[in-house]
């Protein structure tokens, strides 16, 4: 099956090298590949902004790491912009999203960095060869369903490519020593329901440019559209054609994590939707059974709960968003667990 591909993405690709030769021209400081003109601004996510800059400068590998729709990758390629200058041999971004097989994922890089094939040679020694004497940004996107493969690409490239970083964007870190992890929240919500509040809001900003709910405003009205916003798995399906599939709904978004869990996973997340609000490690075991307890850690790793916070006893307690709790209930629902009550 053809690899779709994002017309706004597709750009001509600048050879780093061919083969073995490792001479080539540099590509100029200035220059970006595979990364689009955005077409809406850049909202909020002015401390995002400076810390990863801060990350790249003390770091080589740096994941970003947050739930689906949290706005990773708008984040890593408005980074990427700010630092473009500073790497005279490009900022380059690779998809990887759409990378069936993990083992395809050094072909999928040479690819995207323009750099030639050898039939005799493993495409990953090949690729390290050719980067070895470059100093460039690697912008890996979507990497969470081929970490082992990514984790490898990743220690291969900094081990011998002394002026390569990295910034991956993943629901949970590649697990390479030397990385950075970035956690990338949701932009808060305004403290209060007054215009000044809502005004300075950087969420309330985005809903009104251009976040999906805006779209169904001017269909339902916006009583309207408070009243139906429990059910935002359906209502906030977007109509961009150019969006991957997994971007165009809530629902669509969160079926890109839940078939990367386990089995025993999959029944904890599902139970511990069960919760309206923040539990403890204890709740979840007496809810989700004894082995909840790793399996929340698991899921905090993969962005699924929000890392703890201590509650009015100081006792560590787990949230799971919204969106992610309303899925996680209609899975529920499917499995024919919603009778499920603890003995």
């Amino acid at each position: 099956m053809g690899r779709r591909v994002n017309p706004m993405k597709a750009q001509s690709v600048r050879r780093l090298g061919c083969g073995c030769d490792t001479g080539g021209a540099r590509t100029g400081a200035g220059r970006m590949t595979g990364i689009w003109t955005p077409l809406t601004s850049f909202v909020g996510r002015a401390h995002d902004v400076a810390e990863l800059t801060r990350l790249l400068d003390d770091y080589r590998l740096v994941t970003v790491t947050g739930p689906g729709g949290v706005g990773k990758t708008r984040l890593a390629t408005e980074v990427a912009r700010r630092l473009e200058d500073r790497f005279p041999d490009g900022v380059w971004l690779v998809e990887l999203g759409a990378v069936a097989d993990a083992a395809q994922v050094p072909t999928e890089v040479t690819s995207a960095l323009g750099v030639q094939q050898n039939p005799g040679r493993p495409p990953l020694e090949v690729l390290a060869e050719v980067l070895a004497p470059r100093r460039l940004l690697l912008i890996l996107d979507n990497c969470e369903h081929a970490l082992p493969a990514v984790a490898e690409l990743c220690g291969v490239l900094l081990t011998g490519a002394d002026e390569v970083r990295v910034l991956a964007t993943s629901r949970e870190q590649l697990g390479v020593g030397g990385e950075a992890r970035y956690r990338l929240s949701p932009l808060e919500l305004p403290g209060s329901d007054e215009p000044g509040a809502v005004g300075n809001s950087a969420a309330a900003a985005l809903f009104v440019e251009r976040a999906l709910a805006a779209a169904r405003v001017e269909a339902l009205g916006l009583a309207g559209l408070a009243d139906r916003i429990d059910d935002a798995l359906r209502l906030l399906t977007g109509k961009d054609l150019i969006a991957a599939d997994r971007h165009k709904s809530l629902a669509a978004v969160a079926d890109w994590s839940y078939p990367l869990l386990a089995g025993p996973e999959q029944r904890v997340f599902r139970r511990l939707a069960l919760f309206p609000g923040p539990f403890t490690l204890d709740a979840a075991e007496a809810v989700a059974g004894p082995e909840a307890g790793p399996v929340v850690l698991r899921l905090v790793d993969c962005s699924l709960l929000v890392p703890p916070r201590p509650g009015a006893d100081q006792r560590p307690r787990y949230t799971m968003l919204q969106t992610l709790r309303a899925y996680a209930l209609t899975r529920l629902r499917e499995a024919v667990e919603e009778s499920w009550r603890p003995c």
